[in-house]
């Protein structure tokens, strides 16, 4: 009998090793449903793929020239936008999260997907940031944020270039101002050349400007439109490809059963809300932001919904067809594409509440398309987690 147990343990050892080196080295483990990337795959089939998670609760990310995705993070998860006080690098060669860093003067953002971006890289590699936060107690006379500072990847190491002194960027409900360190909106910036970056005023009508020297760390005085040495700024919103419109019909045709309630006005509702990303000249990611379909478990073994994900779609431009991937996001996730590759990483996103009449623990399957299309849609909580997409 014992001599019996002990070749079953032995046995049972042997199998568990090999499904332990089975699921390290060839990349086959899962995160809820999603295959692990590996970064030793040269060709990984087309699909979403899980990466792991950042330390802190990410915003918006900048690609370094070398391929490594910056990563701005928060410590606050109640509070979207509110205080990036961390970076970390994500390295898609390795799959690691390996840097944290502290900014000096945090960024308090209150920031959403359309907002300007509050970094820009640099010809030299480095990244410079707007919006750092300049705390009251070491400037009483100061209530401003728009605090210039560098990050040079290759160090770890940050440059303080200097305050804003052009027009402020504070949200306003009449006479009443914010208080300065509530409502940071960072200013539009784009690169000159020759180590020289305009940075614009966001919310009042970008008519004034200042340059900001990078080699020599200097910021010029304001320049107002029309004045000498003033430079438009970019396209507030750019041409997009016009393809909108068709979205919603391919919408249509892929799910009949919309057809079927008057209520849905498509080509005037923006319940629909699809998310664009290109992926070619003909080929763009999508997913239906007011859409969900795949049910979050509130544990890794329970079996009542908390939340929902949104479905992710492609769409051909020259068909004129939308695809359901059956693969699933986060709502409002940071999406940027790797250099030079056929991937994108997708960063965070939120987690949304169940509305009425949607039944939490109820099958996906058994609820009809048109009672999971929600209107105003609600942050449940903010996620960590970090995808990879290859298409």
């Amino acid at each position: 009998m014992k001599k019996w147990c002990l070749l079953l343990s032995k046995r049972l050892g042997i199998i568990l090793l090999f499904l332990i080196i089975t699921t390290v080295f060839c990349g086959c483990t899962y995160a809820g449903g999603v295959p692990k990337y590996n970064p030793k795959d040269p060709n990984p089939k087309p699909g979403l793929y899980y990466v792991g998670e950042t330390k802190y609760f990410p915003g918006p990310s900048i690609i370094l020239k070398d391929g490594r995705v910056l990563i701005m993070e928060s410590d606050i998860a109640s509070c979207h936008g509110c205080k990036y006080s961390y970076l970390e690098i994500f390295d898609p060669s390795t799959g690691k999260f390996t840097t944290i860093n502290q900014f000096p003067y945090y960024l308090n953002l209150h920031m959403w997907v359309n907002r300007p971006h509050p970094s820009i890289l640099l010809d030299d590699g480095r990244v410079l940031f707007n919006a750092g936060v300049i705390p009251q107690k070491d400037y009483p006379a100061v209530k401003s944020a728009e605090l210039y500072q560098i990050y040079d990847p290759e160090n770890n190491s940050f440059t303080i270039v200097g305050r804003s002194s052009m027009c402020r960027s504070y949200l306003r409900h009449g006479d009443q101002i914010y208080p300065y360190y509530t409502n940071i909106i960072p200013y539009k910036m784009t690169n000159l050349k020759d180590g020289k970056i305009a940075s614009y005023c966001y919310n009042i009508s970008n008519d004034e400007m200042e340059i900001i020297d990078v080699k020599n760390t200097t910021i010029s005085k304001p320049i107002k439109k029309g004045d000498k040495g003033y430079i438009p700024p970019p396209a507030k919103y750019p041409k997009g490809p016009g393809i909108y419109r068709d979205l919603k019909a391919s919408y249509r045709k892929l799910y009949p059963e919309l057809n079927l309630d008057e209520n849905l006005n498509l080509p005037n509702n923006s319940f629909v809300n699809l998310y664009e990303h290109k992926l070619t000249n003909t080929r763009y990611l999508v997913y239906a932001t007011n859409e969900v379909d795949y049910g979050v478990t509130k544990t890794l073994y329970g079996k009542v919904r908390e939340s929902w994900l949104r479905p992710l779609y492609e769409y051909n431009t020259d068909t004129k067809e939308l695809i359901k991937k059956n693969e699933y996001l986060r709502g409002a996730a940071l999406i940027y594409h790797l250099n030079d590759t056929n991937k994108l990483v997708i960063i965070g996103g939120e987690v949304r509440n169940t509305f009425p009449p949607i039944n939490p623990n109820a099958n996906p399957k058994d609820i009809s398309l048109i009672k999971r299309v929600l209107y105003p849609y609600w942050t449940k909580k903010e996620t960590k987690k970090v995808y990879i997409y290859v298409y």
